[in-house]
């Protein structure tokens, strides 16, 4: 199964670093490595993770990165597995919906 990230959740996993950078230096390098872990825990078992609250009929899932209010959204589709959105667990919730990929009914 592949993995695709959405271009607008490359920068937003950016902009949470260059945000960690500009306060804690420290804290912005353990966000970069735990997005890469979290990345390939992603990929290798996508269904490890929880499901999104409401979204069993899309297999919306969620990677939390420990120590962060942060989260990986992904979708998982009949052969990828589709980052959706990094988001922060408190900000505009749902944002990110619009990005989700219609389903393909498997044969």
């Amino acid at each position: 199964m592949r993995l695709t990230i959405d271009v607008a959740a490359q920068e937003e996993a950016r902009a949470l670093v260059a945000f960690y950078t500009e306060r804690n230096p420290k804290a912005a390098s353990r966000l970069a490595e735990l997005f890469v872990m979290a990345i390939e825990r992603v990929a290798s078992s996508p269904r490890r993770f929880s499901l999104m609250e409401g979204s069993r009929r899309d297999d919306v899932r969620r990677a939390r990165l420990r120590g962060f209010p942060i989260i990986i959204i992904y979708q998982l589709l009949t052969d990828e597995v589709f980052v959706v959105a990094v988001a922060h667990t408190s900000r505009e919730p749902g944002y990110w919906t619009s990005r989700l990929r219609p389903q393909r009914p498997s044969h």
